[in-house]
């Protein structure tokens, strides 16, 4: 078994990630959802995140990052669309399994709806399910 299969084999929770990167701005659209279902399903978290300045691509990874949270013994999945991730920036959360994907609407409109959002109110939101 690969180091990514296993990865991927002991999920404990799957992160969407989108941004838009404007001349003078940024936008980025976060979604934790349950590891069971497949392509969402029971949303978690979700982050719209407003950035008052065009980020580089490594510094919209970083702060993408900041809000994936993993615990000991634990791995996460973040599926990327309209970022550019580098596998050296990626190598350093061993924990999270990164992969970029193309832009899918089925898969990634919510989380693209999010990061549109952060850029209309040129502020940050953050939202979690509470048991």
């Amino acid at each position: 078994m690969t180091d990514t299969t296993t990865k991927q084999s002991q999920l404990t929770c799957k992160y969407k990630a989108v941004a838009i990167r404007e001349d003078d701005r940024t936008g980025i659209g976060i979604l934790r959802y349950l590891p069971e279902t497949r392509n969402g399903g029971a949303t978690l978290e979700i982050h719209s995140i407003y950035c008052p300045d065009k980020l580089s691509h490594k510094q919209t990874f970083l702060a993408v990052m900041q809000h994936i949270n993993v615990d000991d013994g634990e791995s996460a999945l973040l599926r990327t669309a309209m970022m550019n991730v580098k596998y050296q920036w990626a190598a350093l959360y061993p924990n999270v399994f990164v992969k970029g994907e193309r832009y899918n609407i089925g898969a990634h409109s919510e989380v693209l709806r999010l990061a549109e959002d952060a850029l209309r109110r040129k502020s940050t939101i953050y939202e979690e399910e509470i048991n």
